[in-house]
């Protein structure tokens, strides 16, 4: 799981007008939206349907899962120039396994830089 400070809050939550770049890996689709000041830390938030996951505990499996390959690239995320960080499953699988979710974080860092 990530440090409370580094999670989206209701009241942080960007706005659908927000300026904001789309980027699509094999599992995950994140919405990156710009840092409003420099000394912003990047915050993180994943959403899931109840069309996707069926049930509470799947979706909130898929959530730890997001979350722990996320704590793993923190360092890499503070140099990057995107302040907030809405992440979303691209296919309703329930058979994703946490190494496509790593690869999808790691490849997202790495372009992003």
């Amino acid at each position: 799981m990530l440090p409370r400070e580094r999670t989206l809050t209701r009241k942080l939550f960007p706005r659908h007008t927000d300026a904001n770049v789309l980027w699509n890996g094999k599992v995950l689709r994140v919405r990156c939206y710009v840092k409003r000041s420099p000394e912003v830390i990047p915050r993180f938030a994943v959403v899931v349907s109840k069309k996707q996951y069926k049930t509470v505990v799947e979706r909130n499996l898929f959530k730890r899962r997001v979350l722990s390959a996320l704590r793993a690239e923190l360092p890499s995320f503070d140099r990057l120039r995107f302040g907030a960080y809405v992440i979303f499953p691209v296919v309703p699988v329930t058979n994703i396994v946490y190494e496509d979710i790593a690869s999808d974080v790691h490849a997202l860092v790495s372009r992003s830089a």
